[in-house]
């Protein structure tokens, strides 16, 4: 039972750091999800596990495969948290078996200004930190540290229990076996949910505040190059379902994945044109 209070034990809270760089340059600085688990320094046997074993579901794979033009997943995690070592690997699995979507992580010492303004309902920075990128390089969206089901259950049966008690001891053994149980299939399916909004217009956060403000950092900082041109879509008021689109044509170099353009343009939440034919971004 010592075991339990270890694994959790290690916080998932983000530790102090300067701040990073813009997008830009913190995803082409992150890696791959295999290079992520070869270097990892702690919980090391957990993340080779759950990197191994994990599979995308089927009812996840079309919803994916629905999704139009390219979608980047940029995560910031540590390799000591709990949370992150059992979700990000099915985000690297994600990545590796769609052709659409693209990721990279960085360690929370890096990414901290997208921790810092990224927090979690009760105002943390917290890892993992996904922020997500639509197919013309503009933040979406972004989830945090973990699926609904745990945070709930974190906030009601762990987060004001003392750590090595019973009942923390319980609830920690519970907590982790559910994770197991659902080997990352709620928070891809929460994410999932992030990019199908985001293709219909929606800019948000999971797990966001008041404060939240559609986006994670600052205006002129938060969009990647697409890597050729995209649709995205938008709602039409009055219904929620019928969609507005609009192709992205972009007359700069298209970069390879990995590697977006540096020169980053201000962050615009809708077209212009757009907005004169009625057609906005539902919230």
């Amino acid at each position: 039972m010592l075991a339990l209070t270890a694994l959790l034990t290690l916080s998932c809270a983000a530790p102090s750091a300067p701040t990073g760089p813009d997008l830009n340059e913190l995803y082409a600085s992150g890696v791959t999800m295999e290079a992520w688990v070869e270097a990892v320094d702690l919980r090391k046997a957990l993340w080779e596990a759950n990197w191994t074993s994990a599979a995308i579901p089927e009812d996840v794979a079309q919803r994916v495969a629905r999704l139009e033009g390219d979608w980047r997943l940029l995560v910031v995690t540590a390799a000591g948290c709990t949370d992150s070592a059992w979700t990000v690997p099915v985000l690297g699995r994600l990545a590796e078996m769609a052709d659409a979507v693209g990721l990279r992580i960085v360690d929370a010492e890096v990414g901290r200004e997208v921790l810092d303004t990224c927090r979690t309902p009760d105002g943390r920075a917290a890892t993992p930190t996904v922020v997500v990128f639509d197919p013309a390089g503009e933040e979406a969206g972004c989830w945090i540290e973990r699926p609904a089901r745990q945070r709930d259950f974190y906030d009601e049966r762990l987060k004001n229990v003392g750590r090595g008690s019973e009942p923390y001891l319980e609830a920690a053994a519970e907590y982790v076996a559910w994770y197991r149980e659902d080997a990352g299939a709620s928070a891809l399916r929460e994410i999932v949910t992030i990019l199908e909004a985001a293709e219909a217009g929606a800019r948000g956060c999971s797990a966001g505040t008041g404060s939240y403000a559609r986006r994670c950092t600052q205006p002129g900082r938060s969009q990647l190059r697409p890597r050729r041109s995209g649709r995205t879509s938008y709602s039409l008021p009055g219904d929620g379902r019928a969609r507005c689109r609009s192709v992205f044509a972009k007359s700069s170099p298209v970069k390879r994945r990995g590697s977006p353009a540096r020169d980053a343009t201000a962050y615009v939440m809708q077209s212009p044109k757009l907005s004169a034919a009625g057609c906005r971004p539902f919230p």
